[in-house]
């Protein structure tokens, strides 16, 4: 018996058989319902009973009122000593930061000045002073200025006065109460543009007690 000719004839027939299935299945897949058509409406059950609704309570009594409390001390004007410790630390973590910048500027310009060339110093110079008037770090050799270098820290000067010299960056000036610090170079009242900067604003006047 050939059995591969056998195994041939029985897969036609199993094909002829499979082939009419899978291609009716094929088409139910890609048919789309129908929609039917909508239902009567059903009929609306009836409402439950609903309860009536319960009495309101009566109020409560009012308690009997409490002993009056001790009457609070007479309040007091703030004095400078009261503030002293608050703006001692104030001031102080002030001057950290204004050192930390200036270390920091100071440390920067050296970091840029030129590199030595044949064993020789870049900027020869004997000393650095600083001139607060100016805010002006002045590199010495001998009695020779070699080079300047401007740092704005913040300084008071006082009272703002209206005058023809400017205010550099970074000067504080005392207005109306307040303490004003320059943004930039400026010629204007504090407070009337945005060249100046409010640092410290003037607090409430105190009232002694009676």
């Amino acid at each position: 018996m050939n059995m591969e000719a056998l195994a041939k004839a029985m897969a036609a027939q199993v094909t002829d058989i499979v082939a009419p299935l899978a291609a009716r299945v094929k088409l139910l897949e890609a048919r789309v319902p129908e929609k039917g058509e909508k239902g009567d409406k059903g009929e609306k059950g009836d409402a439950g009973d609903r309860g009536m609704p319960g009495l309101k309570g009566d109020a409560g009594d009012r308690g009997d009122a409490g002993a009056a409390g001790p009457q609070g001390e007479a309040g007091k004007s703030v004095t400078m000593d009261d503030v002293r410790d608050f703006l001692d630390a104030g001031l102080a973590k002030w001057l950290l930061d204004v050192e930390r910048a200036f270390r920091k500027r100071v440390d920067d310009y050296i970091a840029g000045l030129p590199m030595p060339k044949d064993g020789a110093d870049g900027l020869d110079v004997d000393a650095v002073v600083l001139d607060d008037d100016r805010r002006m770090l002045m590199f010495m050799r001998g009695e020779v200025v070699v080079r300047e270098l401007f740092i704005p820290y913040p300084k008071h000067v006082g009272v703002w006065r209206e005058s023809e010299h400017p205010y550099a960056v970074g000067l504080m000036v005392t207005f109306g109460g307040n303490v004003w610090t320059a943004k930039e170079t400026t010629t204007s009242k504090p407070g009337t543009d945005g060249t100046w900067m409010l640092a410290v604003k003037k607090g409430r006047d105190g009232r002694d007690a009676k």
